[in-house]
């Protein structure tokens, strides 16, 4: 699982957009109806210039990227408020303090 406080890389923005951007390329050589195999070259040439063209697949990629950062965290999240096992009943902590501190070293260690 990712830590909590991990920010989103922009490499995984790009990547996702890049992804996004290739997805529509070959939808529209599926909607040309474009028969046999086409060079990954042109289809990458062609995903770059759609990222050019539309820039507004990075900000659809940063908000999928949070998406899945928060989709990432909220099975901790959801454990933590909703879990029946730990909504029971708890041994309360007695507060440590000085003098009991140093009675219990006492004791252990024979001080």
């Amino acid at each position: 699982m990712a830590d909590q406080f991990q920010h989103i890389s922009g490499v995984a923005v790009k990547v996702l957009a890049r992804l996004a951007a290739r997805k529509a390329v070959k939808a529209e050589l599926k909607a040309k109806a474009v028969r046999g195999v086409v060079p990954h070259r042109e289809i990458v040439r062609a995903t770059n210039a759609h990222l050019a063209a539309n820039p507004r697949l990075y900000e659809q990629a940063l908000a999928t990227a949070w998406e899945l950062s928060v989709r990432d965290q909220s099975g901790r999240i959801n454990s933590a408020i909703f879990d029946d096992d730990r909504k029971g009943w708890r041994k309360p902590r007695h507060q440590i303090t000085r003098k009991r501190a140093l009675k219990t070293l006492q004791k252990n260690y024979n001080l």
